[in-house]
């Protein structure tokens, strides 16, 4: 029976290797080293942007400028090297609209249009050799509308 013990335990060690003996070996780990590296990330500045009126600047009280009707409620218009500016309450989009069809029926033809992702549109027209660019912007709880023509 002792013999029978044996070719069972020896063939249980060759087919599922229960009897085998594991040597662990070892392996050098490097030290790490140290590098210094300099990263120059440059800050990004924080642009406020005000707008003081200068000298050419006009502030006025004005309904039209070169037959473009000024929007109703608009306030703090200003006249700077024969462009416009004025603030006003109200929806981008309803300005930007009224003043589309004011500029089509002076004649000014579309020329070509922007948006950002941020909101404000670019308007280019043109009426002959002439263009005029408008933009209606956010700004500060109210909306600032810039005309600038050439």
């Amino acid at each position: 029976c002792g013999a029978v013990i044996v070719i069972l335990s020896t063939a249980c060690n060759m087919s599922f290797g229960f009897l085998s003996t594991i040597t662990p070996t070892t392996t050098s780990t490097p030290e790490p080293t140290i590098t210094n590296t300099v990263t120059n990330t440059p800050e990004i500045p924080t642009v406020t942007i005000t707008r003081e009126p200068t000298e050419t600047m006009t502030p006025m009280n004005i309904t039209e400028w070169n037959g473009l009707p000024i929007y109703e409620g608009a306030y703090n218009i200003q006249v700077e090297d024969g462009n416009l500016s004025f603030y006003c309450d109200g929806v981008a989009e309803e300005i930007e609209n009224y003043y589309l069809y004011q500029l089509q029926l002076l004649g000014w033809v579309p020329f070509a249009t922007g948006t950002s992702a941020s909101g404000p549109s670019l308007y280019l027209y043109q009426k002959g050799d002439q263009m005029i660019t408008f933009s209606v912007i956010p700004w500060e709880g109210t909306l600032w509308v810039m005309f600038v023509q050439s």
